[in-house]
């Protein structure tokens, strides 16, 4: 896999004939924090999935211990979903504060699930909103027939699928898919859809979902969150040590460490801090295992110390980072791209590190197997930066099981027989290269000399200013070929054309939507989305971005963090910023609109 991203890329977005968001359907869940409108949306989810749909899940949560609002955001489509949409068509009401909530989200041909027995929607609204609306019995059919309280958000979902015309037994899979851990609640709430279609048929069952892509029912495809897929990455890696303190958005992925490190074979820690953490994994690391530390922003900040370290040692370690706002506590449960120049340049003085940024979940596999390559090859931290956004969302992806086929690069790792003819090993040797070879604890013939100090190439401290000087020489040579273990820049959309996006990270998703819709207005543009920012692609960028007429730089921070890093490449004269921070990610019809008023 690799090996194909050793050229520039250029991708195209398929042309179709079709207008505005046609292309996709969004559905919006919402209800009280607490009432499991989470599992409600994978349930749903995965009934579009067995019905042939590709589907995209995020989800909005507050950061309460308790209370609070929660709604979850469903985009599917018989084509590729790259982004989820904020434009609803179906919108379940548990509550009166969904309603209120998103209703400037609503459009003529929405349609509205709500409960009048729970609150009513009045006059004002429903005319300013003349969508259709539906009133579900959800709490009749629960008295009537003496279901438990938690079966609401069942029969709503059920309502929601009879809407697009979802067949009983599909739904009847979904539910024991996402519910099949908890038998005790199964039952009841298949027995809860079971009654729900047949008191409902009569008002939904003329509807009928047309599946047209049958290919999709044929694929072996999964629904899995971005840390879902960046734990499979690392265990792909044969990642032997991964250690956390539990900090949202990262929390989720010690617990898919915690649910599989038996079946692979790794140590998996929960330690009591962040400083802790990224201790641990460095000591790991330092005794020959492949080690991760995962946190967000504010865990980071502890870690600064451990990453020095990291660094002058030259210890390989792999540190994923999912971004949330802040500073301090700020809104654990959002998202922000805020801590790009903050990874750029943690800890004191100057060191090499290399910062990958993937753009969506399969790039997050990807990427994550090879953080751990090249922070082994080179000897030096590598992060691997995501967001809530990217971390928690779900999404449709043709998955395989971890490949044993795809190279493990250990790079200059020593084994007993290699050190035994070695006279004089020097574990820190000033090289052409900058990069020394390794011997492990233990070993005989090796060094086994960690030191903070600034040191010979033997380990042992030394002040001097040609040691000093050849020391540096030795960290940065090391990385200046790292671009070509690095995949190649991803360029998407119209060829020919003199507009062009930039973004990084998480927002591609929502920038090749953007795309796909100005085509269907004959409006074409180019995206580049960095999916590596440390080291820059400075040539390639240089080379597609010089001709052109505007560039609209997309972000999801305040300042414009990657527009500070590229203002010595470009033009700033032709950029156009577009900077979303209020903790929500950014939305394809934003970038729509934002371009539509640049051009």
């Amino acid at each position: 896999m690799i090996n194909l991203f050793k050229t520039l890329r250029t991708k195209s977005i398929p042309d179709f004939n079709l207008s505005g968001h046609s292309l996709c359907r969004t559905i919006l869940i919402g209800g009280e924090a607490g009432q499991g409108i989470k599992s409600a949306g994978l349930i749903v989810s995965h009934a579009l999935l067995l019905a042939g749909f590709n589907v995209k899940l995020y989800d909005e949560y507050p950061s309460l211990i308790r209370g609070g609002h929660t709604d979850v955001l469903i985009t599917f489509s018989e084509f590729p979903v790259y982004a989820p949409n904020s434009e609803v068509d179906v919108m379940v009401c548990i509550d009166h504060k969904t309603f209120i909530n998103r209703k400037q989200d609503l459009n003529l041909n929405s349609i509205i699930l709500y409960d009048e027995n729970e609150f009513r929607l009045d006059n004002n609204e429903t005319n300013v909103y003349p969508c259709e609306i539906f009133t579900i019995p959800v709490n009749k059919i629960i008295k009537t027939y003496k279901l438990p309280a938690y079966t609401k958000n069942t029969i709503y979902l059920c309502a929601c699928l009879m809407t697009l015309g979802i067949d009983i037994d599909t739904t009847k899979q979904a539910i024991t898919k996402v519910l099949q851990k908890k038998p005790d609640k199964l039952n009841l709430n298949i027995q809860a859809c079971e009654l729900t279609y047949q008191n409902l048929n009569d008002i939904f069952g003329i509807r009928q979902i047309k599946v047209t892509n049958q290919n999709n029912l044929k694929k072996k495809r999964f629904f899995l969150s971005g840390n879902e897929c960046a734990g499979s990455g690392a265990i792909e890696a044969r990642m032997g040590f991964y250690a956390a303190y539990p900090m949202t958005p990262a929390s989720s992925l010690l617990d898919f460490m915690f649910k599989h490190y038996r079946t692979y074979n790794f140590i998996v820690k929960q330690t009591e801090d962040e400083i802790a953490a990224i201790n641990m994994a460095i000591g790991a690391a330092f005794a020959g295992a492949r080690s991760m530390v995962g946190t967000s922003g504010g865990g980071f900040s502890l870690m600064v110390e451990g990453l020095g370290l990291a660094a002058m040692t030259e210890t390989p370690l792999v540190i994923f980072l999912a971004q949330r706002p802040g500073p301090s506590t700020g809104m654990p449960t959002w998202t922000a791209q805020s801590d790009l120049l903050f990874v750029l340049n943690a800890s004191q003085d100057e060191f090499p590190r290399v910062v990958l940024t993937p753009t969506d979940h399969e790039e997050l596999r990807e990427m994550t197997f090879l953080a751990f390559n090249i922070a082994e090859k080179y000897q030096i931290p590598v992060f691997i930066l995501s967001d809530k956004y990217l971390s928690e969302s779900y999404t449709t992806i043709t998955y395989q099981d971890p490949n044993p086929s795809k190279k493990i690069d250990r790079g200059l790792l020593l084994n007993a027989s290699a050190l035994a003819r070695i006279e004089n090993f020097k574990r820190y040797e000033f090289t052409n290269s900058g990069i020394s070879a390794r011997s492990l604890p233990g070993q005989i013939n090796g060094i086994h000399l960690a030191n903070s100090d600034e040191s010979d190439e033997y380990g042992y401290s030394n002040e001097t200013s040609e040691i000093r000087r050849l020391k540096m020489q030795k960290r940065f040579k090391k990385v200046e070929n790292v671009s070509s273990d690095l995949p190649g820049l991803n360029v998407y959309g119209a060829h020919k054309t003199k507009y062009c996006i930039v973004t990084w990270g998480s927002s591609k998703g929502s920038a090749l939507e953007a795309i796909r819709r100005l085509q269907m207005m004959n409006k074409y543009i180019k995206l580049v989305a960095l999916n590596y920012v440390e080291p820059l692609p400075e040539k390639d960028l240089i080379s597609i971005l010089k001709p052109m007429k505007k560039i609209f730089l997309i972000e999801n921070n305040y300042t414009g963090q990657l527009y500070n890093i590229l203002r010595h490449l470009i033009d700033t004269s032709l950029v156009v910023r577009f900077n979303k921070y209020d903790g929500r990610p950014i939305f394809p019809k934003e970038i729509v609109d934002f371009i539509l008023t640049s051009i």
